[in-house]
C-alpha cells in the first residue's frame, strides 16, 4: 500500500474516532500502526507504542469533543516511505486546529507520526 493511502486512512480513523463511529479501533490501529510506533506532537512524545494511541485520543476527545477532519493535502516522498499531511481539526469544545503532519512508514504501516499544531483564531 502507498503512503498516501495510508495517510488518507489516517484521516479516516481520525475522523471515525472524532465523530464516535462505533467501529472496532483496536483493529484498525493493529493494520495501520506498527507495534513501535511513535507519535510525537510539537515536540512532545505522545505515545512510544500503539498501545498507547487509543487512551491518547480518547484524551483528546475528552478535551475537544467531537471533531471532523478537513484534508488539505497528502504529499508522499518519491520513496513512499514519509508522507507529509495538512488538515483542519475541527471540534466542539476545543476549536479548530491547523495540524501539519510528517508520517514514517516501515514494513506497510506507520511508525511514527511528527506533527505541528496551532489553534486557529477566529
Amino acid at each position: 500500500m502507498s503512503i498516501a493511502a495510508l495517510a488518507e486512512q489516517y484521516n479516516q480513523f481520525q475522523q471515525a474516532f472524532g465523530q464516535g463511529e462505533d467501529q472496532d479501533y483496536e483493529r484498525t490501529i493493529n493494520s495501520l500502526f506498527s507495534h513501535d510506533f511513535k507519535k510525537i506532537a510539537n515536540g512532545d512524545e505522545l505515545t512510544s507504542n500503539r498501545s498507547q494511541l487509543l487512551s491518547q485520543l480518547a484524551g483528546i476527545k475528552e478535551f475537544a469533543g467531537k471533531w471532523t477532519i478537513q484534508s488539505h493535502e497528502i504529499i508522499p516522498s518519491h520513496d513512499n516511505k514519509n508522507c507529509t499531511i495538512r488538515y483542519l481539526l475541527n471540534s466542539e469544545k476545543a476549536g479548530n486546529f491547523e495540524i501539519i503532519a510528517i508520517l514514517k512508514v516501515s514494513g506497510g504501516q506507520i511508525n511514527q507520526i511528527n506533527e505541528i499544531f496551532y489553534k486557529q483564531e477566529k
